[in-house]
């Protein structure tokens, strides 16, 4: 799975390695079950197997004066949500208890370890399935970079109130290259890294990273040369450097960052390497 990052000038970055399914499983249809999605506050979640958008749906009770309630994430969407651009959903209000619509707060709320995103929606839901489109190239890169979970507003009128979500689903770039191999092998006391590539577009560079943990800080091994990328090719690439910088008895992690022509950058976390420096049993 390709992981998108924006760029930034520093030598070291620490990420956590996700691994996993790709893009797609950011998204939530509710036609058969709740897909693990969960209530913040005081409310209760049910599913509807009929009233969607269509199809199922996941309604939020509101159980009493207290607490703005909100419908939250599946634990399994947290992760690296860089290059995803936007968030579409569909809402509706299922019952008011005879009281009238009002916005209480903002009505998304992205959280990451870098902090909360905080989003304003003017539009606010009715009775009827609406579609909101919410941008999310403004949330910081931090954030979205360590996403832990997305908060959705579900309650619009005081004391008492049912709400529907449904049809959720993140919308993230596509990779810009087709990464076929990523090695590491130990070579005249160093070790050298090999990656394949069998299409690039919009491609300007390659950097290598290194660590000695796999969710630890990794430098840029590279960040002083350039390995220059294809551009646009369609053709098998190979790509080659060699690591002298090393110490016995240490297991080095290492990762691959693509540069884009257009200064974004894409890693590929599922593709981290490790390996062993000398005999040390």
């Amino acid at each position: 799975m390709k992981k998108y990052f924006k760029w930034w000038l520093s030598s070291t970055v620490a990420f956590t390695a996700i691994s996993g399914s790709a893009y797609a499983d950011w998204s939530s249809t509710f036609d058969s079950n709740g897909e693990n999605w969960r209530i913040l506050n005081d409310g209760t979640l049910y599913w509807r197997s009929v009233g969607g958008n269509p199809d199922g749906f996941l309604q939020g009770n509101d159980l009493s004066y207290g607490q703005i309630w909100f419908f939250v994430s599946p634990l399994s969407w947290a992760g690296d949500w860089s290059g995803c651009e936007k968030l579409v959903f569909d809402m509706k209000i299922v019952d008011t208890g005879g009281r009238p619509i009002r916005k209480f707060t903002d009505m998304i709320k992205i959280k990451g370890s870098g902090g909360t995103h905080s989003i304003h929606v003017a539009k606010l839901p009715t009775r009827s399935w609406q579609t909101y489109e919410i941008d999310l190239t403004t949330v910081p890169a931090a954030i979205l970079a360590t996403f832990q979970e997305l908060q959705i507003v579900g309650e619009y009128t005081v004391v008492y109130d049912k709400s529907g979500i449904d049809n959720v689903h993140v919308d993230c770039r596509s990779n810009s290259v087709e990464l076929d191999d990523f090695k590491v092998a130990t070579e005249n006391g160093g070790i050298r890294i090999t990656w394949d590539t069998a299409t690039e577009t919009d491609s300007a560079e390659f950097n290598l990273w290194r660590a000695t943990a796999e969710d630890g800080e990794y430098e840029n091994i590279t960040r002083l040369i350039t390995i220059a990328a294809q551009g646009n090719s369609t053709t098998d690439t190979s790509y080659s450097y060699l690591d002298t910088l090393q110490q016995e008895c240490i297991t080095y992690y290492y990762a691959l960052q693509e540069i884009e022509t257009d200064g974004d950058s894409i890693w590929y976390l599922d593709n981290i390497q490790s390996i062993s420096v000398g005999n040390c049993e």
